[in-house]
């Protein structure tokens, strides 16, 4: 608390209370023997000092909030308050009384929560995806949605006409015509359980360009009928990453197809250098037919197709796949007993220092051509 007198010569009349040394670091005695405006912030000076001025000229009350630079130079933010007490023998201002109120904690709070509200419209208005909030009304029937908040990245983002996130309805219409049922079927189901969602639909854009989005959000908060009333989430255009999934499934489609009708048994493995021991990851449909076994069971099994190959053939194979290409024809066993003859070729897709080393090949069946190569033989002979 203090009194304030305009138009006094003499600084020892006048008075601050002792809260004055824990607020600015001076002394009762230090504070009044200086003149106050000079320890205001010099950015708040002028302004102040018109204020004051106006009271002194008028007696009007002070009220102001400010800064002081406290006696150790840290700043001291202020809410000043006073009111005229008494006025001259010819009617001019003569005592004011007054109280300031350190508000520094409370000025920091509001920089902090302006900090974050700034952060906050920057990440809105502009991040990589679109926030948006809603409200349902189950007081009607049906149960109408109100949208509170949409960021004006829509256009931006999304590419969608400026009136799309007026309402449901409206949103409804920019939906893909194929994807309307699934999108109103988990618009439903939010509204009526407030569960979470998270999911992919199209949209239709200004220019009638097709744009996915990924739509997903939450409720946060319920009626005290626990009613799902108010919903936040958060829409970004995936349109980029759906045509890259796009082309890989085409991709995966195409060599899957290629995989499983060449004429022949693809196959991968692994050759483990240390223990020598041979692993099958991949192998082809064609080898039902080759050796009458389901692919599904060779792979549980984890082995190589060395047991299927004839005991004669076995040291042949193995000399021909220490190189780091094999090219060799051999007979298989298969599970009915039967032997066909085979032609392998494989080579190593890692370097030789590499451990495990992988393999890929493919394996041909040739028996045709031998029973032919023997029959003319055979007729050789007999001739």
């Amino acid at each position: 608390m203090y009194l304030w007198q305009p138009r006094i010569d003499d600084l020892s009349k006048a008075y601050a209370n002792r809260y004055i040394e824990r607020m600015l670091g001076y002394s009762p005695e230090e504070w009044n023997a200086g003149w106050w405006i000079d320890r205001v912030h010099p950015h708040d000076r002028d302004r102040v000092m018109a204020i004051a001025l106006r009271s002194e000229a008028t007696g009007e009350p002070f009220d102001v909030a400010y800064r002081y630079l406290a006696k150790d130079g840290h700043v001291v933010w202020v809410i000043d308050r006073a009111v005229l007490l008494s006025r001259s023998d010819d009617g001019r201002p003569l005592v004011f009384q007054g109280l300031m109120i350190d508000v520094t904690a409370q000025k920091e709070a509001e920089r902090k929560a302006a900090q974050a509200e700034e952060r906050f419209r920057e990440l809105a208005e502009s991040g990589p995806f679109v926030p948006y909030a809603f409200e349902v009304d189950h007081e009607q029937d049906p149960p109408t949605v109100e949208v509170t908040y949409v960021s004006p990245q829509t256009a931006t983002i999304l590419r969608l006409a400026p009136g799309a996130h007026r309402d449901q309805t409206s949103w409804l219409t920019a939906v893909h015509p194929h994807d309307r049922d699934r999108f109103s079927a988990q618009a439903a189901e939010n509204l009526a359980t407030g569960g979470s969602w998270d999911f992919d639909y199209r949209t239709i854009d200004v220019d009638g360009t097709v744009v996915w989005l990924n739509d997903r959000g939450s409720c946060v908060q319920r009626d005290d009928r626990g009613r799902p009333v108010r919903f936040v989430g958060a829409l970004s255009n995936v349109t980029r990453s759906r045509e890259e999934l796009t082309a890989v499934e085409t991709e995966r489609v195409r060599l899957r197809t290629l995989t499983e009708r060449i004429p022949g048994v693809p196959w991968s493995g692994s050759f483990d250098t240390v223990s020598g021991r041979y692993r099958l990851l991949f192998v082809g449909p064609q080898i039902r037919e080759l050796l009458g076994v389901e692919p599904a069971t060779l792979l549980a099994d984890g082995e190589s197709l060395t047991r299927w190959i004839h005991p004669d053939d076995r040291a042949i194979v193995a000399a021909a796949q220490r190189a780091e290409r094999s090219d060799v024809e051999y007979r298989v066993v298969r599970l009915d007993g039967t032997i066909r003859w085979v032609h392998g070729v494989s080579a190593r897709a890692t370097f030789p220092e590499e451990n495990p080393q992988l393999w890929h090949g493919v394996i041909l069946d040739v028996t045709e051509r031998h029973l032919a190569s023997a029959a003319s033989h055979a007729e050789h002979v007999r001739r």
